[in-house]
């Protein structure tokens, strides 16, 4: 009774060494992408969200319909969003004690939940707002209560069979993945129950309803969600060899996603080794519990390996609901090597010190990559998106216009939680966008004397040709880039139009003018850039050159900035009916405070004849005001 209560109460232990090694810095990082995707999805009602994830979202609804109710009540904080995901990661940390304390090995329990607690790639999944530690705690759960169902370490219950069907539909209704881990499970359960002696027809029955219960269960959205999963999704992962799958799958299994190290390396090289002890171990002696986990484990592997032959959806992630059975295994190999015969016969001092530094190695080496994982994420950072969108809400006014060249839904969830008032849009608004398409959608949202702050897409995997930057270089002013927390924000503005448009000649019509900025008040003696946007009304077929003039109150000329337009890079010639063209000049401004009006005359380069501009004698149109100042 004492050992039985002893082992019990260090499970509890580890346990609280679980939840504390997960609630750690919960909402240090900011969300990735996939994670504000989840939150996203879960602020939908559950009409929209079920009819979203059917076209083509490659997961079942469960993690998001759960994640919608519990922020109902928590929030949607990145603490609140993360915390599910951080329970399910200590449940599964407890089924692994349970799990060996069922057949017999409660001290094997005991070590599998330490190597499970302090798994950097579990606690990273436990800290992320996605479905991964949900699933993974299910198949444990199914796992664990398929041992009941096959009568492994005491006779099968009713509550077994009921409690495998639950557990089965919520991994079922987690993860597409976890079909195959609860199948493959399912398989060996029958096979245990059909080759028990003598043989009854109850428990078969049971076996098979209780799987079949499952199955039934999760109809409805196998109905709706498959086939919309085999025609909409192509995979955005990979399709590696087996060798370089396999090594991987275990490498990020020991050490989650750290930089490439030996460290890595050699947690995996010693992690599989005593798994495989423990394969052997259970072969020997429990060969239906062997049988299980390495169907649990195997199979999965393979299904994915083999869909990835098709698509690139290969990813450790998919795997990582199977994750658990390393550690279970690597526990029953320690265990064997501590505590079992082996031959040749070992001194019992030798081999348990052995098992014992091969722990504390593993824990001196876990802890070490904990501690990069903790400050940085493995290269995340602890605020990027925190500290960026921060500076976006503190620059853009309501009247601004934030464009957003990308679709990571990060920049739009603390966009929203930060207060951004301006107004966002996303451009272009799919990858397949056409170039005039894109044309009429910045042409309608770059507003004429309104401030523009665009967020490119600097990894080109939305906006892949840039196009949205290209047209906002070329019809609007671009007032400077600054960076923030790594991340690129720039500023355009579209120039000012006057009231009315200048029509000089036939052909061509002055959209706007003004200084940069849309200053009109400048400082005497400065240098002063002024943008001006011209539309050609009909083909030219001569150059032309612009004229800007300062003129002081008696209308005598104060300064002058000619030339054709942008410098020549704009040459007449060249434009298009219809498009406007940025014409931007500098002008040396008089060293005398007053007021002055601004001019613009449009002439031949080759006769230097003005073109006509109605309502003004000198064909020089006043289109705009300034004031001077010391």
């Amino acid at each position: 009774m004492g050992r039985k209560w002893g082992a019990r109460f260090v499970a509890l232990g580890l346990t609280a060494l679980a939840a504390l090694l997960r609630f750690y810095h919960l909402g240090y990082h900011d969300l990735r992408g996939d994670e504000s995707f989840s939150i996203t999805f879960a602020q939908y009602d559950v009409s929209t969200l079920l009819q979203r994830l059917s076209v083509g979202e490659p997961h079942p609804p469960l993690y998001y319909l759960s994640l919608k109710a519990w922020m109902e009540v928590a929030g949607n904080s990145e603490v609140a969003a993360r915390w599910p995901s951080a329970a399910a990661g200590i449940v599964t940390c407890s089924l692994a004690f349970a799990f060996w304390r069922r057949v017999g090995h409660p001290y094997w329990g005991l070590l599998s939940a330490l190597l499970l607690a302090v798994n950097p790639y579990l606690i990273w999944n436990s800290q992320d707002a996605r479905m991964y530690s949900l699933a993974t705690a299910a198949c444990l759960a199914a796992a664990y209560c398929g041992l009941g169902v096959a009568g492994i370490g005491r006779p099968a219950r009713r509550l077994d069979y009921i409690a495998f069907s639950v557990v089965a539909t919520v991994a079922l209704y987690s993860h597409y993945v976890a079909a195959v881990a609860v199948a493959s499970v399912g398989l060996v359960v029958l096979l245990r129950t059909l080759a028990k002696r003598p043989w009854q027809v109850a428990p078969v029955v049971a076996t098979i309803g209780a799987g079949a219960m499952a199955l039934l269960l999760f109809l409805p959205w196998l109905v709706i969600g498959l086939p919309a999963l085999g025609s909409g999704y192509n995979g955005s992962f990979s399709s590696p060899d087996l060798g370089t799958a396999l090594s991987n799958t275990l490498i990020v299994f020991a050490a989650g996603e750290a930089p490439a190290g030996s460290t890595r390396v050699w947690l995996a090289c010693g992690l599989t080794t005593f798994a495989l002890l423990g394969v052997v171990w259970l072969a020997r002696r429990q060969p239906w519990v062997g049988a299980l986990l390495v169907a649990y484990a195997a199979l999965p592997f393979i299904a994915l390996f083999l869909a990835s032959r098709e698509r690139a959806v290969f990813t450790e992630r998919y795997l990582q609901l199977a994750s658990p059975v390393l550690f279970l295994l690597a526990a029953a190999g320690l265990g064997w090597l501590a505590g079992g015969a082996v031959r040749p016969r070992v001194g019992v001092a030798l081999r348990r010190g052995t098992a014992i530094a091969a722990v504390l190695l593993f824990l001196g080496l876990t802890g070490s990559l904990l501690g990069g994982y903790y400050l940085d994420r493995w290269g995340e950072g602890p605020g990027q998106w925190r500290a960026f969108v921060r500076r976006v809400v503190a620059v853009a006014k309501p009247t601004d216009t934030v464009l957003v060249n990308h679709i990571d839904p990060s920049f739009y969830y603390y966009y929203k939680l930060l207060g951004g008032a301006a107004p966002l849009v996303l451009s272009p608004i799919s990858q397949q966008e056409s170039e005039a398409g894109l044309a009429a959608q910045l042409a309608g949202t770059v507003a004429p004397g309104l401030t523009v702050w665009f967020v490119p897409d600097e990894s080109r995997l939305w906006d892949r040709q840039g196009q949205v930057r290209a047209w906002l270089e070329s019809h609007s002013v671009n007032l400077g880039a600054e960076k923030t927390a790594g991340m690129e924000l720039l500023r355009y503005r579209l120039p000012a139009a006057s009231q009315p448009a200048v029509l000089f000649g036939d052909s061509v019509r002055l959209l706007a003018c003004e200084a940069r900025g849309g200053e009109a008040v400048l400082k005497a003696g400065a240098e002063v850039t002024f943008d001006l946007r011209w539309q050609a009304e009909a083909s030219l077929e001569r150059e032309l050159s612009a004229s800007l003039q300062l003129l002081d109150a008696d209308g005598h000329l104060a300064a002058q900035a000619d030339g054709p337009p942008a410098g020549g890079k704009a040459p007449t010639t060249g434009w298009r009916v219809g498009e406007p063209v940025l014409d931007s000049r500098t002008l040396r401004l008089p060293a005398t405070p007053g007021s002055y009006a601004l001019a613009v005359a449009l002439y031949e380069q080759a006769g230097v004849r003005r073109l006509a501009v109605p309502g003004f004698a000198d064909n020089l149109a006043r289109v705009g005001s300034l004031r001077l100042v010391p």
